[in-house]
């Protein structure tokens, strides 16, 4: 998900100041972990410029990740091939789930993405990535490093609130005023905000009431309790874009990572109210 590819953005710089402002600390490890949380994917993907990735390599990187992620899937690459024979398709990489298939990790000459729909804390999932970058690393690949991303998607379901329909109760009014502007209401609503927080990191929220759902339950990870009808959405994509190159991978990358998470917990805060808190998340499934 590229910023500059938003057909509807609007570039703020830390506008609507009392709902936007995050701290830039070390995270609380006292921090509410919420047991109904809505959030339903989070992503983490790494960027270079294309590399060599030999057969052998891919190997090696399965091999290396075969305890954790013992069942393989479809290879993140493919090329198609037109030669004097005819069109053929060639495959690259790899990519590979846990036994509950609820983690999935994948290797592409031009990309390392870890994914989750069973997400518990940061620093859980900060060490899993790091994990993986070790063996990316002992690759030597000698990557070039052109973006670092961390996505989080949160599906607010409908039918899980108290009083269906009143967004205006659980979403914060400077999101949800439009919901109740119109009459009849609107059956969708979608908005987006891009952040800019210094030369290379941006912050993209996107947000609004749903139907279809943003994380595909029939995908390829098992995605718990997807909405059965309309939710609302908050999904926050932290990126950093730039050159780094003759960097210690997973240092850096890892340092990078934390960055990247700094707005996210905040900007979403910010964007619920304590009713959402007090009569859906806080709630024990």
């Amino acid at each position: 998900m590229e910023a500059g590819k938003l057909t509807k953005a609007v570039r703020l710089q830390f506008a609507f100041s009392s709902l936007m402002v995050w701290a830039m600390t070390s995270l609380d490890p006292e921090r509410e972990i919420y047991p109904n949380a809505p959030l339903k994917l989070v992503t983490f993907e790494v960027r270079f410029d294309p590399v060599e990735l030999a057969a052998a390599a891919t190997e090696r990187f399965v091999e290396a990740l075969r305890e954790r992620f013992p069942i393989a899937g479809p290879p993140p690459h493919q090329q198609l091939l037109i030669g004097p024979s005819g069109a053929s398709a060639t495959s690259a990489g790899a990519r590979v789930f846990d036994t509950a298939r609820r983690h999935a990790v994948a290797l592409a000459p031009q990309a390392m993405s870890y994914e989750t729909s069973a997400y518990r804390r940061f620093e859980e999932f900060g060490d899993s990535i790091g994990g993986v970058l070790d063996v990316v690393e002992s690759l030597d690949l000698g990557v070039a490093l052109t973006r670092v991303g961390l996505r989080y998607i949160d599906e607010i379901d409908e039918s899980q609130l108290p009083d269906p329909g009143a967004w205006h109760r659980y979403i914060h009014p400077a999101l949800s005023s439009a919901l109740a502007h119109f009459d009849p209401a609107p059956l969708e609503h979608q908005s987006a905000a891009l952040f800019e927080i210094g030369e290379s990191h941006r912050v993209v929220l996107r947000y609004g009431l749903m139907r279809q759902a943003a994380v595909d339950p029939t995908g390829p990870l098992v995605i718990e309790a997807p909405p059965r009808g309309r939710y609302y959405l908050i999904d926050i994509d932290s990126a950093w874009e730039g050159r780094a190159e003759g960097v210690p991978l997973t240092t850096w990358v890892r340092e990078k990572l934390d960055e990247l998470h700094a707005p996210i917990r905040q900007l979403f805060e910010n964007t619920i109210t304590e009713e959402l808190r007090n009569e859906v998340l806080r709630r024990t499934p």
